[in-house]
């Protein structure tokens, strides 16, 4: 029996491939070849990018007040990883002038 996990990773891995089909490349088949999406940085870079407008850029509004926690939550469905990606992000804030 496929667990919620394997239905949402085959969903996303499904509607990724859709996407880059119809805006990159139509031969290329990330179903068939999952581990094109790990070993090809252009790809891997296009998933991720695709992946945070899906599931973060379409449901949240973020502005200044918004948090590493709930962008987390909506990346993870939970905190796994959270104290690594606030001490990311308040490196950036401090390396990087947004203003």
């Amino acid at each position: 029996m496929p667990t919620i996990y394997g239905q949402v990773f085959n969903r996303n891995h499904t509607n990724f491939n859709t996407f880059y089909q119809n805006e990159y490349d139509n031969s290329v088949n990330l179903v068939s070849n999952p581990d094109l999406v790990t070993d090809d940085l252009k790809i891997a870079v296009i998933s991720a990018l695709w992946f945070f407008e899906e599931n973060v850029m379409d449901n949240k509004d973020i502005d200044t007040d918004t948090t590493v926690r709930e962008i987390t939550e909506l990346v993870n469905g939970g905190d796994k990883g959270l104290d690594d990606r606030k001490s990311i992000f308040q490196s950036c804030e401090e390396e990087i002038d947004c203003k």
